[in-house]
């Protein structure tokens, strides 16, 4: 008897923002929430890595030159403390660095790296579902059923 597991399948690359013509409206609807969300905790996990640094500081200046960073800018105080919350402990969280190197890194860590996989992770894709769903719930209870 063979047994099969299907793998966790990850989405193809696709640029923000451009339209999935496969997709429905509600489908569309989804994806664009869990992605804006996952893009917010991406962007507040590095800014929270990188918040010590003047450098950090100055990149992210530069990078709002040119950068969206989400196409969201709707509020939503619930989900931006949220979204706050995990960027902050996504970074506290970070073993200390365990490298061994001839020059000192100890003021060093991967940050990059470590809110890259956040983003990737399960975690968080179940986490921004999640919330979607609390959301739909909470526009069907203001509105009704659309």
């Amino acid at each position: 008897m063979l047994f099969s597991c299907s793998p966790y399948k990850r989405d193809s690359f696709e640029y923000r923002g451009n339209a999935n013509n496969k997709l429905n409206d509600q489908q569309k609807d989804k994806k664009f929430y869990i992605d804006n969300f996952k893009d917010k905790v991406f962007c507040n996990c590095l800014m929270e890595g990188f918040k010590e640094n003047k450098l950090g500081d100055s990149i992210f200046h530069l990078m709002a030159k040119k950068d969206l960073f989400t196409l969201s800018d709707d509020i939503d105080l619930k989900r931006d403390s949220l979204v706050k919350k995990l960027g902050i402990q996504v970074i506290k969280n970070m073993p200390p660095l365990s490298v061994y190197s001839e020059i000192d890194i100890s003021d060093k860590n991967f940050v990059l790296s470590s809110c890259l996989r956040y983003f990737e992770s399960r975690e968080l894709d179940s986490t921004a579902i999640d919330y979607y769903k609390k959301r739909q719930k909470e526009e069907k209870k203001l509105w009704g059923s659309q």
